[in-house]
């Protein structure tokens, strides 16, 4: 600290800090010492401990000696599981366990397939510093990155052979280590996304409750892969294992990605225009930016809530067929809708009509301001409002 100057705590601290003068023209204040008489060295010193409830805060003064203060109590840094059930979450698997397991060889052999088989990269091979020197040539901008695969094991708690109990692979592009032909850090479009809300989710459940409606979820089949890749080239070193015949023989090949692939800092934001765009050609309609990726179907009376890679969707039950169809018809999605008794985004529904009101409580919307209007028996979907 320059002259004149001298250090004090924060604002609303719970401890105390002490400050030692710095440099030869600091000005003449008392100065902590140790034990052998030593100053406490020049920066300030904070002995920042526990807060007081934990017995932490200690007073100093000049004459304080530094090397008697107890030490603070620390809090457990790990400590043991207080939930009394199992988190839901997927165990990953270590190489050497996939080497042993036929069941965790045969899931990675099968990711490495349908992406193959849905033509995510182009066949032809390049030496990395070919396709880096003819960027700079031509001055374009390209990328490069890498892809790795991951094989975790969902429902490890549960036991052995059971139908919930199996292994899952995915490959993945490494979004963290991805470089320009100059090998600076790359720049992404970094467009965002706005997925659905629960709001949205509720209210198609809610939706679902109403006489002769109900509610099916199904998944999109590999959604990130459904839309191309835009903006940039970019190209893609595999693993060596998976490298196609042509690499043989080559120092660093690769491969053009030409899909949006899980891991991309860009997939995201194109699966969702993509999937945007053909839920509008099935003749379904926003609702507005205030309910995102949230669609209704005029003519059909059906609410569609799309919630990455899930499709819920609701309605009178003789249009659920209908809807599903004109939304199979340009996006890939599972042949077998399942009812709403099931898992959504991690969480088991079982609805009922007498669970309406809870569904609506929390954003309070009745079903005269949600716009569902009943005459004859059958039942018209207006755009949702909140009160």
């Amino acid at each position: 600290m320059g002259s004149g100057r001298h250090y004090h705590s924060p604002p609303e601290c719970r401890t105390n800090c002490a400050a030692a003068a710095v440099g030869g023209d600091a000005p003449s204040v008392p100065s902590l010492r140790d034990a052998d008489g030593d100053v406490v060295p020049s920066l300030a010193c904070c002995a920042f401990g526990v807060p007081a409830r934990c017995e932490g805060d200690f007073a100093f003064s000049p004459d304080t000696d530094v090397t008697e203060i107890p030490d603070p109590k620390h809090r457990v840094k790990v400590a043991p599981r207080r939930f009394p059930f199992n988190a839901l979450v997927a165990r990953p698997v270590r190489k050497d366990e996939i080497a042993k397991s036929p069941d965790a060889q045969k899931a990675m052999n099968a990711e490495w397939d349908r992406l193959l088989k849905a033509e995510v990269w182009g066949t032809k091979c390049r030496e990395w510093d070919d396709v880096a020197a003819e960027a700079l040539r031509d001055k374009k901008e390209v990328q490069f990155g890498y892809l790795f695969d991951i094989c975790v094991e969902k429902g490890s708690e549960l036991p052995l052979g059971s139908d919930g109990r199996k292994f899952k692979g995915r490959v993945v592009f490494q979004g963290n280590r991805v470089v320009n032909q100059s090998w600076e850090a790359a720049v992404f479009q970094d467009l965002g996304n706005s997925p659905a809300t629960m709001d949205a989710s509720r209210a198609a459940d809610c939706f679902g409750c109403f006489p002769g409606h109900k509610t099916e979820i199904a998944d999109a089949v590999q959604a990130y892969i459904q839309a191309r890749l835009k903006g940039n080239r970019c190209w893609i070193c595999l693993p060596p294992d998976r490298r196609p015949p042509g690499a043989a023989g080559m120092r660093k090949p690769v491969v053009e990605l030409v899909q949006a692939l899980y891991g991309h800092p860009d997939s995201g934001s194109f699966w969702e225009e993509h999937c945007d765009k053909h839920c509008k050609e099935a003749g379904f309609e926003p609702l507005g930016i205030e309910w995102p990726s949230t669609y209704r179907h005029p003519a059909l009376g059906l609410f569609l809530v799309v919630y990455v890679d899930d499709f819920k969707l609701s309605g009178p039950k003789e249009n659920l067929a209908k809807g599903w169809a004109l939304l199979r018809k340009t996006l890939v999605i599972k042949r077998k809708p399942v009812k709403v008794n099931t898992l959504v985004v991690g969480m088991r529904l079982e609805l009922s009509k007498c669970l309406m009101e809870a569904l609506l409580l929390p954003f309070r919307i009745t079903w005269r301001v949600f716009g569902t209007r009943v005459s004859n028996g059958t039942s018209t979907l207006l755009a949702p409002t909140l009160e």
